[in-house]
């Protein structure tokens, strides 16, 4: 999976959205999905917060297949 984009990032949205420009325009001057950007700016408007959605705690594991019930057959 993809990194996440950083906080800094996420405030110059915002800004970029304060002084006037649309979501849109923010996104294609700091090179990030319009659609991105959008939702930075929804989750602003009806938080107050720019933070990130705390990940699902999933990961994957390589070696899973060593313990898989097929290897033991």
């Amino acid at each position: 999976m993809a990194k996440g984009y950083s906080k800094d990032l996420r405030v110059r949205v915002v800004s970029i959205v304060e002084e006037g420009d649309s979501a849109r325009e923010a996104a294609r001057l700091l090179n990030v999905g319009a659609s991105t950007a959008i939702r930075w700016i929804e989750r602003w408007t009806t938080t107050g917060s720019v933070e990130a959605k705390p990940g699902t705690g999933h990961s994957r594991c390589n070696g899973c297949s060593i313990l898989s019930p097929r290897s033991l057959t």
